[in-house]
Formats: C-alpha cells, structure tokens, sequence
C-alpha cells in the first residue's frame, strides 16, 4: 500500500475533519433555507428527524470516548501486572478498544511531541470529541442532556 492510501482498518482524520466541515456546511444551508412555511409544509416529521439524528450522533460520540477510557485504563492495568494480558477476555477487550480508537489517536500522537512515556494523545482527542459534541447541541438544542 502506497503512502497517502487508506486501508479498509484505516481512516485518515483530516479526512474525517473535512467531511464533517462539509456536512455540517449542508446542514446548515439546509436548515437556514427552510423557511417556518416550509416546516410546516412537511409537517413537524423533519425537524424531530433532525433533532433525532443530532441525539443519536450524540450518542455514539458518547460510546466513543467511554471505549477510549476503557482503553487507557486498560492499558494502565496491564502495564502495571494488575490484570494478565494473556487471559483471553482481557484480550477481546483490550484488541477492541484498540482497534476502534488507535485509527484515532495515530494522527495526534504523530503530531504531538515526545513527553517522555506520557501519551495525551486520548485527552486530547476526548477534548475534540466533546467540542464536536458542542457543535453538534448547537444545531438541535433538544437532541443533547
């Protein structure tokens, strides 16, 4: 694979940044042409479509980071022989967390500087999420707790 390609187990983060800008641009255009006319021409439907997209979006962010947490603290346990990294659930457990976040944390920790064993790499990435997670309760103000 040549420098520059995405795998199917890879995803590149200014890629994901830009679709984000990209779709949050649509929505927005989207949302400000729709006149009070318009949404009550198609009735109430779309606005708690939207509402209920924005809740679920939300959500998953939500899941994210708590598989992210798990994933650090897992990796503090084991690198401190409090559990057995051979033992297969904690295993299942700790390849999971660490193929859904590393894809993630590969681009922050290529531009973040060595500091010496400490990785910030995840709070710098939870710090992204929930502002992803503020824009995102910006547009529906319902959808978010």
């Amino acid at each position: 694979m040549e420098h520059g390609e995405l795998g199917l187990n890879q995803f590149d983060l200014a890629v994901v940044l830009r679709v984000f800008t990209i779709s949050s641009k649509l929505v927005r255009s989207w949302w400000s042409a729709c006149s009070h006319f318009a949404l009550e021409r198609i009735g109430v439907g779309m606005e708690n479509l939207f509402v209920n997209l924005v809740w679920l979006i939300d959500q998953l962010i939500g899941i994210y980071i708590f598989i992210l947490i798990v994933g650090v603290i897992l990796s503090w346990l084991i690198a401190f022989n409090v559990v057995n990294r051979h033992n297969r659930f904690v295993y299942l457990i700790g390849d999971f967390a660490n193929r859904v976040t590393e894809p993630a944390l590969r681009p922050i920790r290529n531009l973040m500087p060595n500091l010496g064993g400490i990785d910030v790499s995840p709070v710098i990435l939870i710090l992204v999420l929930y502002f992803v997670r503020r824009l995102l309760c910006g547009y529906a103000p319902g959808a978010c707790y």
